[in-house]
């Protein structure tokens, strides 16, 4: 069993990075593509200053971004919380607080 939900897709980037991970209406991503754009959204997020244990609201439809911010979330061992987008402001600030 993986330590991280994002470890799952490590050994399929590594062996066989051409194969497909994630489709949607108009894009594929590969195993390769789908590990180089975690790796990208872990920095993007530790830059933001989000750190272990940290809860990461993500607000989004179903995607392939949400896919990888979940991913990256893991990734740096923060908790990624899915909002619906469709609640209004008011709604989603709600959530934000403890």
């Amino acid at each position: 069993m993986p330590e991280r939900i994002s470890h799952v897709i490590r050994a399929t980037a590594q062996r066989r990075p051409q194969l497909p991970a994630l489709v949607d209406a108009t894009n594929l991503w590969t195993y390769g593509d789908l590990a180089a754009v975690v790796a990208e959204l872990a920095a993007a997020l530790r830059s933001l200053g989000v750190c272990a244990g940290d809860r990461v609201m993500i607000v989004s439809e179903n995607s392939l971004p949400l896919a990888g911010l979940v991913l990256a979330a893991s990734e740096i061992d923060a908790w990624a919380v899915v909002v619906n987008p469709r609640l209004s402001a008011r709604e989603v600030d709600q959530n934000t607080r403890p």
